[in-house]
């Protein structure tokens, strides 16, 4: 669950594009969610974020979050519910903890790439303007028209101005980062590292998965009958690929790469320890894997360059990043008011 939580509130940062449909709009007439939309909530270098401002991303990540985890997570217990926002994670925080302080982060994060991205020259391309004009625009399909989003976004105290100046913070964030992180940046995350982790983080392996159900109960004695005739010479494992009950073997008839980090334990320890060209066998659910390791290619390691490059530049990025957050001036009182529990939903 925990890596779930991590996973959805990241995505949540990125998404946040309207979740309501075309009518849903809320009462023109409806209490404005702030009382004085121009209190500065934070402040760095001379950027402030106003409450107004603050107030809407407040909505909109709460809204992302609870949509991403209904999605992705287990629907059945996500609830806006303050049950629900008290339940707490495998680190100890209440989700409504976690959930308050990445978007704190976040407030901090377009505050901070803003005023990096003035002293680093760095501009929003053609590709970060198209994203924001297309953000911008299912917002307006969502809410039904400029005017009645307008409307809508009076309850906040700001405009669609203020909304698309937003979004192009949000994208100047991305574009800063593969600036700063490319060849010669601040954090530039080198090829030669991007290559060590992969072969740190992947193998390739084939698989031949084998239900316990069709062998009585004990795939787990099947699988080593069958290493038993690869290691004794009398068979080769591809041998053995129409007695697999998943698509591995037909799919991937060359191997495939996994995940050392993202695959169940026992299945990722065999791999890992396996050479190239041996076999060993592992319980899965409901069954066993029959599983050798394969040479990985140059080809291979190319498929998994620009996942891990972005992953070690996000890290890369967040430590620079960091070292600034402390320098962020915070108004506690106003914060103070924010309470994730009772905060609106996009609707």
């Amino acid at each position: 669950m925990k890596r779930t939580f991590c996973l959805l509130l990241a995505a949540a940062m990125l998404i946040l594009t309207a979740c309501g449909g075309e009518g849903e709009i809320d009462d023109p007439k409806a209490k404005p969610v702030v009382d004085n939309s121009d209190t500065v909530v934070m402040s760095y270098e001379g950027n402030t974020l106003k409450s107004g401002m603050y107030a809407f991303i407040f909505s909109a990540l709460k809204t992302n979050y609870l949509y991403l985890l209904q999605l992705y997570g287990d629907s059945d217990f996500v609830e806006d519910t303050e049950t629900f926002w008290n339940m707490k994670a495998e680190d100890g925080q209440t989700f409504a903890k976690s959930v308050t302080d990445d978007i704190n982060n976040h407030c901090r994060m377009l505050l901070i790439c803003k005023k990096m991205a003035e002293e680093y020259g760095v501009s929003l391309d053609v590709k970060a303007e198209e994203a924001v004009t297309d953000e911008y625009n299912d917002y307006v399909s969502s809410y039904g028209g400029e005017e009645a989003l307008d409307v809508f976004l009076a309850r906040y105290g700001i405009d669609t101005d203020e909304l698309t100046e937003y979004l192009r913070m949000k994208q100047t964030i991305s574009v800063l980062q593969t600036k700063l992180c490319s060849a010669g940046g601040l954090c530039e995350v080198k090829d030669e590292d991007v290559y060590s982790e992969i072969g740190k983080r992947y193998v390739k392996v084939k698989h031949i998965y084998l239900l316990n159900s069709k062998y009585e109960g004990d795939a787990l004695s099947k699988a080593e009958e069958l290493l038993a005739q690869i290691e004794s010479g009398e068979k080769k494992f591809d041998d053995f690929a129409e007695l697999s009950d998943d698509n591995a073997m037909s799919e991937y008839k060359d191997g495939f790469l996994v995940d050392l980090d993202e695959t169940e334990e026992n299945y990722a320890s065999l791999a890992k320890g396996l050479e190239v060209g041996k076999c060993g066998v592992c319980k899965a659910e409901n069954g066993a894997h029959l599983v050798t390791r394969c040479e990985m290619t140059e080809e291979d390691k190319k498929t998994k360059f620009d996942t891990v490059w972005g992953e070690l530049a996000d890290k890369s990025f967040s430590a620079v990043l960091e070292n600034r957050y402390g320098q962020v001036e915070l108004n506690g009182d106003e914060l103070g008011k924010y309470d994730i529990i009772t905060a609106d939903t996009l609707q």
